[in-house]
Order: structure tokens, then C-alpha cells, then sequence
């Protein structure tokens, strides 16, 4: 259950941007300066997120060509479990490709946090 509410969180998360930063960097750099910031760590977030679908898919394919059963509920193939990892990589790079999309367009991308009536800044 870690696994699948980790892999479906971190999407979610990255949406609402609500990942750790270093406001202590970012506030000295001027509004282009932020701007690049915020794009190179949404692209690096990109390249996580495909990792997590590249290896994920192998990691589910060997774990279903050998059978290993979950140690926890060992009725459960691992692979199913592990399945998470790939998806949740997938649904974490479109929302990173939607980010870098809205910022080529010269927009902010949207978080819930930012659009949220009455939500605390």
C-alpha cells in the first residue's frame, strides 16, 4: 500500500507544487532568473518521472517472468504491486510535460494551492 499511494502522491504533489524548494536561492534571482529555475527543476522532475516509467517496466516485467509472490499477501503477485511505479511515473511526466508546456506558452502553470479560493499563501 506504501508503494501505490507513493507513486499516485507524487504527481499530486508536483501539481501543486508542493515540493521542497530553496526559497533562500530563488528570492535573490530576478523574475527571469526564477523563471529558469522553475523550468530546469520541472524538467529534472521530467526526467524522474521517465525513469520511473523505463525502469518501472522492466522492474514489473522480471518480477512477472519469475513469479515472486508478495511477502505480505502472498495470494498477490509482486508485479501487481509493483505495477504503481511505472503509472505513477506516467501520470507524474504528463504533469510535468503540462508545467513546461504552460511556461513555453509564458504562463505560471496552476497549482491548487495558487487558485483555490481563500487558500493561504
Amino acid at each position: 500500500m506504501i508503494v501505490i499511494t507513493v507513486m499516485l502522491a507524487i504527481p499530486e504533489a508536483q501539481r501543486r507544487s508542493e515540493h521542497i524548494g530553496v526559497d533562500a536561492l530563488t528570492e535573490r534571482l530576478s523574475a527571469r532568473g526564477r523563471r529558469w529555475t522553475a523550468a530546469l527543476g520541472i524538467a529534472t522532475v521530467a526526467v524522474v518521472g521517465y525513469l520511473f516509467v523505463s525502469e518501472g517496466i522492466e522492474m514489473v516485467a522480471f518480477t512477472r517472468m519469475i513469479g515472486i509472490l508478495s511477502n505480505v499477501l502472498p495470494e498477490i503477485p509482486l508485479w501487481a504491486v509493483q505495477a504503481f511505479v511505472p503509472i505513477g511515473g506516467a501520470l507524474l511526466l504528463m504533469v510535468t510535460v503540462a508545467q513546461l508546456l504552460c511556461m513555453l506558452a509564458g504562463l505560471e502553470p496552476r497549482s491548487v494551492r495558487k487558485s483555490t479560493p481563500g487558500a493561504l499563501e
